[in-house]
């Protein structure tokens, strides 16, 4: 299959969707969410990552972090203080 003019142009490939943004330029609903997610923790000072623990499927995972973010401040920092294991924060929240 022979490539015509235009298609070399763009480095060989067929088809296309216009201009691609540059490095400089942030594109699409990805760089904006990143901007402000970035501004929550603007101010905060250095953060330290103070526990972790690894729980295993995606799915409990994410089921975990929902429950624990919904926790009261004073919740979360017994939950720190214990540093219960994977399993044991899997039956405190009713996950398995």
């Amino acid at each position: 299959m022979a490539l015509d003019e235009s298609s070399k142009d763009r480095g060989g490939r067929s088809g296309g969707s216009g201009p691609q943004p540059s490095a400089s330029e942030p594109a699409g609903e990805a760089a904006k969410q990143a901007a402000n997610q970035a501004k929550a923790l603007r101010g905060r000072g250095p953060l330290e990552l103070v526990y972790r623990t690894e729980v295993g499927e995606r799915g409990l995972t994410q089921g975990l972090e929902h429950r624990i973010k919904r926790l009261v401040k004073a919740d979360k920092e017994q939950l720190v203080r214990s540093a219960p294991t994977a399993g044991e924060l899997l039956d405190r929240f009713g996950l398995k």
